[in-house]
């Protein structure tokens, strides 16, 4: 059954947002486009609200919602569902916020939590939504992390197809270690370079009998087991020797043998120390993640920052 709408001129002051609701992501130049043409021409576009009571809870518009009331605007153009379904309404925001721009994580992952608990299946809200199957179940296995690999995501500093693959490492300690390592890397490490590191290292899989659990190393271009690096040496009649190389760390100075060779560098000691520094600016001190450029921690680790 269709839903009845209608477009009415309300107050303002009567609107509601609520909590539980998506958002999308706006470029500063999307965001100033929009304030400039509701101080110009006023809101051109009608919000979308359901009636709650004597109230109007906000469905889709809070950008437009909030420069109107800048601008001293009392009333405003809405879309005003009567009789909607609280369901109803938070998938007609999805739908709503995923044409304005890219979603805010933290909250697709509540609305798909929402909506699984009001009795709705991933497919029935892909479906109703626009999305992809794929992507509404890998969002949905994002309530499942840890929390700190679930707060790297929600925040943007590790990429989901990167949390997934951390996800599926059975190690609880690996796991964990694997979190701080990839939020340790500079931007430079591609998502590729990031996901080998996580195949490979962590979750032992080896290229050649494409086997995970297993002590791999790197040879050449490729990570093997002892058993295929053997026919490996059989085939080529070359003897690859199962050391790793030591190297010095980029830091300290201090010889040691890293867990990989071509992306960290690091040894275990600093590598926690940038970790911290860069927890510190982030949640002491407000800076964004992709403020924390690799070289400004490293040369505060060298230099010794100290902690408060």
């Amino acid at each position: 059954m269709k839903v009845k709408s209608e477009i009415k001129r309300i107050p303002i002051k009567d609107i509601v947002i609520p909590e539980e609701r998506v958002r999308s992501w706006q470029d500063e130049e999307s965001d100033m486009s929009l304030r400039s043409s509701i101080q110009k021409y006023g809101v051109l576009q009608p919000i979308i609200v359901r009636r709650k009571g004597d109230k109007y809870e906000l469905i889709a518009g809070e950008s437009r919602v909030r420069y109107a009331k800048q601008q001293g605007i009392e009333e405003i153009d809405a879309r005003v569902y009567e009789d909607l379904p609280e369901a109803d309404a938070l998938l007609i925001n999805l739908i709503e916020n995923r044409a304005r721009g890219s979603l805010d994580p933290k909250e697709i992952v509540r609305a798909i939590d929402k909506l699984t608990e009001m009795g709705y299946s991933l497919k029935e809200i892909a479906d109703l939504t626009g999305f992809s199957y794929d992507y509404i179940k890998q969002w949905s296995r994002v309530r499942h992390m840890p929390e700190q690999l679930k707060e790297a995501v929600l925040v943007k500093a590790i990429e989901l197809p990167v949390a997934l693959e951390i996800q599926s490492i059975p190690d609880e300690e690996k796991k964990m270690d694997a979190i701080t390592t990839i939020l340790s890397l500079p931007e430079t490490v591609t998502r590729e370079e990031r996901l080998e590191l996580i195949r490979h290292y962590y979750k032992g899989l080896c290229d050649e009998c494409g086997e995970e659990g297993k002590d791999v190393m790197k040879v050449g271009d490729k990570w093997l087991c002892e058993d295929c690096r053997k026919k490996h040496e059989a085939t080529e009649s070359v003897t690859v020797t199962p050391i790793k190389p030591l190297v010095k760390c980029r830091i300290c100075g201090e010889t040691m043998d890293p867990f990989d060779t071509e992306l960290v560098r690091v040894c275990p000691e600093c590598l926690a120390r940038v970790d911290g520094i860069k927890m510190f600016f982030a949640f002491h001190m407000g800076y964004k993640w992709q403020e924390l450029s690799y070289d400004m921690l490293t040369k505060l680790a060298k230099n010794k920052f100290i902690l408060n």
